[in-house]
């Protein structure tokens, strides 16, 4: 499911208007709809992006089998703003791919800008998905080059989702 999503995700990237139905054959049962779950996300963040605001009524007409997957992705997907602690000032969201989404904040305590890296509450629920991030922030902050950021700190938000900030690149 990671290496389709993926590819999926390389795809709108590259601006292609990417038809996950051709990436769903094969699939079957609870396989496909995790599959379906991650693909849908994926696109209507990236139709988002681009100014379109894909409806249910269209999603369940291209997909008429899927309306319960549907609707808990578009429950998902909606704006969802982290809520720190208390360090961070949530400015804008400024990504998403299909795990997380990343803000730009102001760090209250050194009064600077930074990135910081939610996981999506949804996914915060998936032990694995979990590990994954983590892992990800453990190696994104034992690199050091000049074109990654340094990872700056790492907590949970009030809804117990993993986040680690970094430097804000603009």
């Amino acid at each position: 499911i990671d290496a389709i999503c993926l590819e999926s995700e390389r795809a709108w990237q590259s601006g292609e208007e990417e038809k996950i139905e051709s990436r769903m054959e094969g699939f079957q049962g609870p396989l496909r709809q995790r599959l379906l779950s991650e693909l849908l996300a994926l696109e209507i963040h990236y139709r988002r992006q681009r100014g379109a605001q894909p409806s249910r009524e269209e999603l369940c007409q291209r997909l008429p089998e899927s309306e319960s997957v549907i609707d808990a992705v578009l429950g998902k997907t909606a704006q969802f703003v982290p809520q720190f602690a208390n360090r961070y000032t949530p400015i804008a969201e400024i990504g998403r791919g299909g795990m997380g989404a990343i803000w730009s904040v102001v760090d209250q305590q050194f009064e600077r800008p930074l990135a910081v890296k939610v996981m999506l509450p949804h996914h915060a629920q998936n032990p694995e998905a979990v590990a994954r991030f983590q892992r990800e922030a453990q190696l994104t902050g034992a690199l050091q080059h000049p074109a990654i950021p340094p990872v700056v700190d790492h907590g949970n938000l009030r809804n117990g989702s993993p986040y680690f900030s970094m430097k804000l690149i603009e």
